[in-house]
């Protein structure tokens, strides 16, 4: 499996477990510490800026081992083995 498409199952697992999670943190810690309940919003455009890094470190992961090992001679690759 392609290391983004990796990147992108990841991505929509801590999307979909970090808006309960969140909200379940928020009121712990605002219950802990303010004796309130704190206001949870969840962000639309930071799950999306999250998708672009993640999308885009997962797709680096990939394409610089392929990278270097396109550089390497006949040679070199045989005698590694």
């Amino acid at each position: 499996m392609p290391s983004s498409q990796i990147g992108l199952m990841s991505w929509a697992i801590a999307a979909l477990v970090a808006a309960p999670l969140g909200e379940t943190l928020s009121r712990a810690v605002g219950a802990a510490f303010m004796q309130s309940s704190l206001n949870y919003t969840y962000s639309i455009s930071g799950a999306l800026i999250w998708l672009a890094v993640v999308l885009a470190l997962s797709a680096t992961a990939g394409l610089l081992p392929a990278w270097h090992a396109v550089r390497l001679t006949v040679r070199d690759v045989l005698t590694y083995e």
